[in-house]
C-alpha cells in the first residue's frame, strides 16, 4: 500500500501495528517517536496465508529499520487471533488497562522484541458472547488522553465495519456490543442485487430515519 514516509527528528521509541477501522485485511504500522507517528499501510490478517506474518511486518517496516535499526514491536488486533501470528487468549470483562498489561504476549521476532496485546471477551447486553481485538487499545488510549472518561459510567462508540458500543465503569470495560452494520452495508452496496440501483449518494433523510428507527414501534404479523 501507499506509505506516508518521512524521517523522524528523533529515533522512534516503538513500532506499533494495528488493524484499520475493524477491517482485518488492512494493517497500519506506525513508527512512534516523541514528535510524530509515521504510518505505513500494508496487508492485514485476512489477506495472509499461514506463516506470512513475519514477512509482512518486515516489509512494512523495512525503511524504518534501515534508518533506526531494531526497535520494539507492539501489536494489537487479529495478529493475536487463532489464525494470526501468535494466538493470545482473550481477557474476560470487566477489564482495565492493568489487566491487559498483565497478559501481554512477549516473544522474539528476529532481532526485535515483540509484544501482542490480548483482546477482550464478554457477554454483551443481549446475553450473547462477544469479542474484540484491537479496539481495546483505542479505548484505553482514549482514557489516557481524556482522564475524565475514566470516571463514572460512560459509553464509547467505535465506528467501523464492525462497530463497537463499549460500556465503561470507572475506567474498566464492563461489556460491549458489536454491530456489523458497516460490513453488511458494504456487502449490500457492492455484492447484492441492490448494487446496480445504488448510486452511492448520501441521503440525509434516510440516514436520519435509520438513527431513530430502533426507537419506533415494531410491526408484527399474526
Amino acid at each position: 500500500g501507499q506509505a506516508r514516509q518521512r524521517r523522524h527528528q528523533h529515533r522512534p521509541a516503538t513500532i506499533e501495528a494495528q488493524p484499520v477501522g475493524g477491517l482485518p485485511d488492512i494493517l497500519d504500522a506506525l513508527a512512534v517517536a516523541a514528535d510524530e507517528a509515521v504510518v505505513q499501510r500494508g496487508a492485514g490478517i485476512a489477506a495472509l496465508q499461514g506463516g506470512q506474518h513475519a514477512g509482512i511486518i518486515a516489509a512494512a517496516i523495512a525503511l524504518w529499520r534501515q534508518v533506526h535499526g531494531a526497535l520494539p514491536l507492539r501489536m494489537a488486533g487479529m495478529v493475536g487471533a487463532r489464525n494470526g501470528w501468535v494466538e493470545v487468549p482473550y481477557v474476560e470483562c470487566p477489564a482495565d488497562a492493568g489487566m491487559l498489561r498483565g497478559r501481554l504476549q512477549r516473544f522474539r521476532a528476529g532481532d526485535m522484541d515483540a509484544t501482542i496485546v490480548p483482546g477482550l471477551a464478554c457477554r454483551n447486553p443481549r446475553g450473547a458472547p462477544d469479542v474484540m481485538r484491537g479496539e481495546e487499545t483505542q479505548v484505553f488510549g482514549a482514557l489516557a488522553l481524556q482522564p475524565a472518561l475514566a470516571r463514572g459510567r460512560r459509553v464509547l462508540v467505535l465506528a467501523g465495519a464492525r462497530g463497537k458500543w463499549v460500556q465503561l465503569e470507572d475506567g474498566r470495560i464492563e461489556r460491549f456490543q458489536t454491530s456489523f452494520s458497516g460490513e453488511l452495508f458494504a456487502l449490500l452496496r457492492r455484492h447484492s442485487q441492490l448494487a446496480g440501483a445504488l448510486d452511492g449518494a448520501h441521503d440525509e433523510v434516510a440516514f436520519g430515519f435509520g438513527l431513530v428507527a430502533p426507537t419506533l414501534p415494531r410491526l408484527t404479523c399474526g
